[in-house]
């Protein structure tokens, strides 16, 4: 990510929706590279029921306000680390900068946009857009958060090693088989034979 600076708190939110709407979740990877006093924060959410759009615009609104409560605190010197927010949404990053304005979520997208304003007001801070599923490793911590709040799981344990290597594993897609495939395949081998 070329935007990311080592002198930023730098924070990666997504969402995560199992049929989209279903089971649904959040998570969250909060950072500061060049201060080792700054440990990292790790954040699985589960929602409820709820589409991607929703968990992607709540796990937005965490991310902001849990790095609020974290400039607010006496912990950090002064001045203040600028923030950069990065999420795979196109949806909420519209959204939350008021370039696009939906129907649904208004609510949220209004807390989202009012908490942005309230962490400006602290710090520079800038929201950035990331691609998902790009081998981004900061980005696939996210993603392996926001599905385990999407299965049922609110935490603040940081992945393991091996989670993370799970989740790296490229998926395999099999369409299911045809029925009499298995057929014709024992057919095909028996003929030349």
């Amino acid at each position: 990510v070329s935007a990311l600076s080592p002198l930023a708190i730098c924070a990666f939110t997504d969402g995560s929706s199992y049929g989209n709407p279903g089971p649904a979740g959040y998570g969250l990877f909060v950072f500061h590279a060049s201060d080792p006093t700054f440990p990292p924060i790790h954040h699985s959410v589960q929602l409820g029921h709820a589409s991607n759009n929703e968990a992607e615009l709540r796990g937005l609104l965490f991310a902001l306000d849990t790095i609020i409560h974290i400039c607010q605190s006496a912990a950090l010197p002064r001045p203040l680390p600028h923030v950069q927010i990065f999420i795979d949404s196109t949806y909420a990053l519209d959204s939350a900068l008021g370039k696009t304005h939906p129907k649904l979520h208004q609510a949220t997208i209004r807390a989202i946009q009012d908490s942005l304003s309230a962490l400006r007001l602290l710090t520079p801070t800038n929201l950035f857009w990331v691609p998902g599923h790009a081998k981004i490793s900061e980005q696939e911590i996210t993603d392996l958060l926001a599905k385990r709040g999407a299965k049922g799981c609110t935490s603040s344990t940081p992945p393991t090693a091996l989670e993370i290597a799970a989740h790296a594993a490229p998926e395999v897609h099999r369409p299911p088989p045809r029925p009499g495939a298995e057929r014709k395949l024992s057919l095909s081998l028996s003929s030349q034979a």
